[in-house]
């Protein structure tokens, strides 16, 4: 099976990492805790970051004239809406995630992931997913794998067990592994991993902010040399804010991204994700 159909599979294995602690409701402000996302919904219509207030001039996309030997720029801004993205694969098994005309941090597109409602199927590797991947970059291992993106995110459940965006890769083993942001049933975040050679789960420090843009940065080291995977984030206090794991030496190669929603059993809410301006880079 190629590392396309394998990309079905990621994100739902990761609650094999995690231990949730308590289901008792915490202050947003505190820090690694949030309850639900008083913003729901969506981003006011042609709202965006450094777009004029929603106005387009011709061609303004942040992608163009970039240039990136190993990687890929995809702002969706050239795509049609309703559609899914050029270079880009569906993976949906509920809802969908496609390009979106009415909100976007650079105009006049982004990517919309929206899972709607799902029962709990009652058997835990059937979850349900709104999800597009882009094909792997290159086939040799690369030092350091950073994705660059912007998010905006409502939790209308602050129970559920959901996860985000991923960066996909194949382990020294030629499995399958991911690394993505996820948000799970004891109220906190994490930055989990499914690579079953050198699992990785780490949980950020304070609350990123939803129901808002956030400018996010992920990265990851496959080469040889040991090294942290770091996400940068804003949190609900409009600060930047890092975490961080211990050094691994994760070696891995086909790196790609997986941008959407996914859920573990029933998604008990409908839940929405905005992304744009995604850089995905290896060296």
């Amino acid at each position: 099976m190629d590392v396309m159909r394998h990309l079905l599979f990621l994100v739902i294995p990761l609650v094999a990492a995690c231990t949730p602690d308590s289901f008792a409701s915490a202050d947003a402000g505190d820090a690694g805790h949030g309850g639900g996302d008083d913003a729901e919904g969506s981003p006011d219509v042609g709202s965006g970051g450094g777009d004029g207030g929603g106005t387009c001039a011709p061609n303004d996309n942040a992608c163009q004239g970039m240039t990136i030997q190993r990687g890929f720029c995809s702002d969706f801004d050239l795509d049609t809406a309703g559609t899914v993205p050029s270079s880009w694969t569906d993976q949906s098994t509920s809802g969908s995630a496609l390009v979106d005309p009415t909100s976007f941090h650079s105009c006049p597109h982004s990517l919309l992931a929206s899972l709607p409602p799902e029962p709990d199927a009652g058997v835990p590797e059937v979850g349900w997913r709104a999800y597009a991947s882009r094909a792997p970059v290159g086939g040799a291992s690369g030092a350091i794998a950073k994705v660059t993106l912007d998010l905006w995110v409502n939790l209308p459940n602050p129970h559920s067990y959901v996860s985000f965006f991923a960066l996909a890769y194949d382990n020294s083993g030629g499995t399958p592994s991911a690394i993505a942001l996820s948000h799970h049933v004891d109220q906190n975040w994490y930055i989990d991993s499914t690579d079953p050679t050198t699992p990785v789960q780490v949980e950020l420090p304070y609350v990123p902010l939803t129901g808002d843009w956030n400018h996010m940065t992920l990265v990851v080291p496959l080469g040889s040399v040991a090294g942290p995977v770091v996400l940068t984030y804003t949190d609900d206090k409009q600060v930047t804010r890092t975490a961080t794991s211990a050094a691994v030496a994760l070696s891995g190669s086909n790196v790609s991204a997986a941008l959407g929603i996914a859920a573990l059993g029933g998604t008990e809410a409908a839940f929405k994700a905005y992304y744009d301006d995604v850089v995905l880079t290896v060296q």
